[in-house]
């Protein structure tokens, strides 16, 4: 996960040339496994310690969820990994403008939480 986090910490970076890499290889990573990033981002909603981290994870969650929940090569297991997670993160978060962010993901594209 700290491969993982440090990429989302370089897609919200000042630098260009740094940023327009990680975009490219976040979206090579959505394209050839999207069940893996959204495990990843998942869990990051739901258990990373830098609060930053969790309010842009829910943000690229509700994304990605968006595009790719519902594809068969998301898979089964990452479709009920996100479900947990973001259910775990709506009794646990204790920032509000976080758990905002994660209920907007469950609720708004799909809506996830739905059987």
């Amino acid at each position: 996960m700290d491969d993982f986090h440090a990429l989302l910490r370089t897609l919200m970076s000042p630098d260009n040339a740094s940023r327009q890499q990680a975009e490219q290889a976040y979206d090579g990573v959505k394209q050839q496994n999207p069940g893996m990033l959204l495990s990843c981002l998942a869990q990051t909603v739901r258990s990373c310690a830098d609060a930053t981290l969790r309010a842009f994870g829910a943000v690229l969650l509700r994304r990605a969820a968006h595009d790719v929940f519902n594809k068969p090569a998301c898979g089964a297991e990452a479709r009920e990994l996100v479900k947990t997670s973001l259910l775990g993160s709506l009794q646990e978060e204790s920032e509000r403008s976080i758990r905002t962010k994660v209920a907007d993901t469950a609720v708004r594209p799909l809506p996830l939480l739905q059987p």
